[in-house]
């Protein structure tokens, strides 16, 4: 059984070229325990059209965003929590 300390060493071994794979995987990984990030995963897939007020809304919250910047991610996870 692998140790927190092993996976810090094997980190540090790994080849330059692999770092960014290996960090997308332990992303991965810690988000599969995140109940928001696996209720997202496991949500069925929408093929339902896009209403023409549907697609004029995400053009409006585009717009904002652009204009504002966005929200943090712990600011929005922390709302969906209180929900």
């Amino acid at each position: 059984m692998k140790t927190r300390e092993d996976l810090h060493r094997l980190v540090e071994e790994l080849p330059e070229g692999e770092v960014q794979s290996a960090g997308r995987y332990l992303e991965y990984l810690r988000n599969l325990s995140d109940p928001l990030v696996s209720l997202l995963l496991d949500a069925p897939y929408d093929d339902e059209e896009t209403s023409d007020r549907e697609a004029e809304a995400a053009g409006e919250a585009w717009e904002e965003y652009l204009k504002k910047g966005g929200r943090e991610w712990e600011q929005v996870r922390s709302e969906a929590y209180r929900r």
